[in-house]
């Protein structure tokens, strides 16, 4: 009698345990379906500057175990050696999130990006990774330089207005 309640509770604690794993998998599989939907490069590095983790944006320079060199390199990305240091390591020196624009050449078209960085710490405040969202912002600085451009014109033709008004109205 008791081992046959004891044989029960090792089948309630069994179930159970087999609904958490489920439950712990779904949301592993949602985190990753929501990480994957985002069109903007998250890279996670470690200490050695390896690849712990990364989206389907970074593309082949995110394998994992490969290098920040490898990352950048793959992207034509010359910030670290423009930048005098790689944002990454930066970021694990500091232990603060860095933020750094770049610009490159790629087929013969100026890119612009966005780096930014966020240190991941362990309950010792120690930063043991470092997670790094890299955005291409060319069409953003094209547009930019667009509205730059138009806001002249407009000031030119008021210009250009106001004088002709006062040639005709002296």
């Amino acid at each position: 009698d008791e081992i046959g309640r004891l044989g029960g509770a090792f089948n309630d604690m069994a179930e159970s345990l087999q609904r958490f794993t489920q439950k712990i998998e779904a949301d592993r599989d949602f985190l990753d379906r929501l990480i994957n939907s985002i069109e903007d490069e998250i890279v996670v590095f470690d200490r050695e500057l390896r690849v712990v983790a990364a989206n389907r944006a970074a593309g082949k320079g995110g394998a994992t175990g490969g290098s920040c060199e490898g990352v950048c390199r793959t992207r034509g990305d010359t910030c670290c050696k423009a930048e005098g240091a790689c944002i990454v390591s930066a970021t694990f020196e500091a232990g603060q999130p860095q933020r750094r624009l770049c610009s490159y050449q790629e087929d013969g078209i100026d890119r612009h990006i966005e780096v930014v960085t966020a240190p991941i710490r362990e309950e010792g405040d120690r930063v043991v990774q470092v997670v790094c969202f890299t955005r291409d912002i060319t069409e953003r600085r094209m547009m930019e330089t667009e509205l730059i451009r138009s806001e002249r014109l407009a000031s030119l033709g008021r210009l250009a207005a106001g004088v002709a008004h006062q040639i005709n109205n002296p």
